[in-house]
């Protein structure tokens, strides 16, 4: 799942990055920044989801056993 989270925020990183670049001005080293937060903010958001969802779960499993 983590790595869907980087690729997809690769992909969008990029685009934002070369948008800002081309068109709002933005300096290389800002776009670069852009474009690495995006793609890190992205991959982390989906470990994050990932282990809220692997709790949900695993407290799904323990009611069903409970009964």
């Amino acid at each position: 799942m983590a790595l869907v989270g980087l690729m997809m925020g690769s992909v969008l990183g990029f685009f934002g990055a070369a948008a800002g670049w081309m068109i709002w001005d933005l300096s290389a080293l800002t776009a670069l920044a852009f474009y690495l937060f995006t793609s890190l903010a992205m991959g982390l958001a989906m470990v994050l989801f990932g282990a809220i969802r692997r709790e949900d779960e695993s407290a799904d499993a323990a009611a069903v056993k409970a009964v």
